[in-house]
């Protein structure tokens, strides 16, 4: 069911308006997420598909303009993004987004690691709100990690 200005309000809905390669990596990216943790919610938030489990995990959407074709998976954690470096080294990273194409979908296997890490994180409440006081403790220890490094 479409609300007002049609916008999906359901994760069916929002594959639905994609072109066939996209809905198919997405769908893909979808079912291997519910398989990773059964019982997981989804649901629409931020106008994307977001799953939770007690708290949001992941999410995923796709660039709707035609000429940027690409597809955006949401790991919500930009600690577990930098820690997953390596692994990540063949998609753009930006934050704790990783972007990837319908041509080059991310490997299956990788999608289950980054769930399984985000759902440990989560559960074990290692992930911090991002707050203006956290923002600034951050900067505050990269600046004195830098001038340690510096000598």
């Amino acid at each position: 069911m479409k609300t007002a200005g049609n916008l999906p309000t359901t994760v069916e809905e929002y594959l639905a308006t994609l072109p066939d390669d996209v809905r198919k990596a997405l769908q893909e990216l979808r079912t291997t997420i519910k398989s990773t943790v059964p019982g997981i919610e989804e649901r629409i938030a931020y106008r994307i598909p977001v799953f939770r489990l007690q708290r949001d995990l992941v999410g995923f959407s796709a660039q709707r303009n035609p000429q940027k074709r690409f597809c955006s998976f949401y790991t919500m954690s930009p600690t577990l993004a930098k820690e997953m470096k390596k692994d990540l080294q063949s998609f753009k990273v930006s934050g704790a987004t990783i972007h990837f194409t319908p041509e080059k979908p991310m490997p299956m296997g990788l999608v289950r690691k980054i769930v399984r890490a985000r759902l440990t994180e989560s559960l074990e409440g290692q992930e911090r709100r991002p707050t203006r006081k956290n923002r600034t403790q951050d900067k505050r220890v990269e600046h004195t990690r830098r001038a340690i490094r510096r000598g």
